[in-house]
């Protein structure tokens, strides 16, 4: 693996644990996060990076 798919494989690993912990937070404030809601892209830019992704 070169250094770029790490790096990718990394933002990725913390985009992921980003929004767990938003929606934690959102769940545990009583509110319905928007990644709950059907037809919302919960990661924004994976469109454009590729079938693969």
């Amino acid at each position: 693996m070169n250094s770029a798919t790490v790096r990718r494989a990394r933002q990725a690993a913390r985009r992921r644990t980003l929004e767990l912990l938003a929606l934690r937070r959102a769940e545990a404030a009583g509110r319905k996060p928007l990644e709950r809601r059907p037809g919302h892209q919960v990661r924004p830019g994976r469109a454009e990076a590729g079938p693969e992704g």
